[in-house]
């Protein structure tokens, strides 16, 4: 050491150590306190001590750009599968709508087809059953209808077998009238008879008038009381009783089936008028009361111009 640090350092002298030697130094050595109890018998847990804040520096341009390539990348995929499960929900709605509209349009046109044609069907089969009970009905109904010609043929011949029987000179008037068709009476007249008929005219005519009529009667027992066939070289007339009965229910048939046709014009007149009109039309009924009127007088005379009718023609002999 140098002169000036000596002159620096103090110097104690050994009565000043002596004085110094019982003097000890201070205890400077922290003292920890025991942790309190509290209440409960439990120590209070030691505060932590808070680390202190580093300090945080700025990202950098680099950190910048690629939080945002991140941020951009994540937006893009949680958007993305967002999307597409919206859309396809969306998408599985609607395609299920459309699908069900579909199908119902389709289970429609298909069942109506069907219903159609399972209803033509069932028409069909139920036509064929009422045609199958219906046949026999027509078929019956066409039966009564033939017996009952055939009755009313038979009724006939009999009432006029009758009436020959207590009238014989009622074949007079049918021979009359087999005459009088002839187309030239003044060539004579070949007159076949019932050989009863026969008796009943010769006793009504003699001979002589017989002549003068230019009339040739022949036997013929084929044919029925009141029936006669008149001819000469051109023309035949049978005033058989088959064909007169025939005659006179073809002019019945004749007039019924006119009476149709003129009720059935009525109707169709009535469904053309208009309905200011169709309350004036009160008279049409007597239309029909006098057709009927006019049918039976028809029918009443029928016997004698169908007779008649059968030679329109006096150049074809009837067979």
């Amino acid at each position: 050491m140098s002169n000036a640090d000596d002159k620096k350092t103090p110097h104690v002298s050994g009565s000043s150590q002596a004085d110094f030697s019982h003097w000890q130094l201070p205890d400077v050595t922290p003292v920890i306190e025991e942790p309190k109890e509290n209440m409960f018998g439990r120590f209070d847990a030691q505060k932590e001590k808070k680390p202190l804040d580093e300090p945080v520096m700025p990202p950098t341009l680099e950190e910048i750009e690629s939080i945002r390539a991140e941020a951009e990348a994540e937006g893009f995929a949680q958007g993305k599968e967002s999307g597409f499960a919206q859309g396809l929900e969306e998408g599985r709605l609607q395609g299920l709508e459309q699908g069900h509209q579909e199908g119902y349009r389709q289970g429609e046109e298909q069942g109506l087809a069907s219903g159609l044609a399972q209803a033509q069907q069932n028409v069909a089969q139920f036509e064929a059953i009422m045609q199958q009970l219906s046949a026999p009905l027509s078929l019956l109904d066409t039966e009564i209808e033939q017996a009952l010609v055939q009755l009313s043929m038979t009724l006939a011949k009999a009432v006029i077998g009758h009436e020959l029987h207590t009238h014989p000179e009622h074949i007079l008037a049918a021979l009359r009238q087999g005459v009088d068709a002839l187309p030239l009476k003044e060539q004579g007249a070949h007159l076949r008879l019932h050989p009863e008929d026969i008796a009943i005219v010769e006793r009504l005519y003699e001979s002589t008038q017989l002549t003068k009529n230019h009339w040739e009667l022949e036997s013929d027992p084929t044919l029925s009381r009141g029936e006669c066939i008149v001819s000469n070289s051109r023309s035949r007339i049978d005033m058989g009783l088959e064909h007169r009965i025939k005659a006179v229910f073809e002019g019945l048939v004749q007039s019924e089936q006119r009476l149709e046709q003129q009720r059935l014009q009525q109707i169709a007149a009535m469904e053309k008028m208009p309905e200011a009109d169709s309350a004036e039309s009160g008279s049409q009924p007597s239309v029909t009361e006098t057709s009927d009127s006019e049918s039976a007088d028809d029918t009443a005379s029928s016997d004698a111009p169908q007779e008649t009718s059968q030679n329109e023609d006096p150049s074809k002999p009837t067979a």
